[in-house]
């Protein structure tokens, strides 16, 4: 029980500290070519997202 409990604080613990430095951890991310070259990826294959990005970029 109290391995559980460990791993629930640790993924909290981390969500937390990735949501309040969320714009820095994706400034480091995109310097990395290929690590950038997988975050458009896997945006760009959201259909939702896809459509707002590309309505926007054709105005």
């Amino acid at each position: 029980m109290t391995r559980v409990l460990t791993w629930i604080v640790i993924v909290f613990s981390l969500g937390t500290l990735l949501y309040r430095y969320r714009y820095k951890a994706f400034d480091v991310l995109s310097t990395v070519p290929y690590l950038r070259h997988w975050l458009i990826q896997q945006t760009m294959s959201m259909p939702y997202v896809r459509r707002k990005v590309l309505s926007n970029m054709f105005k």
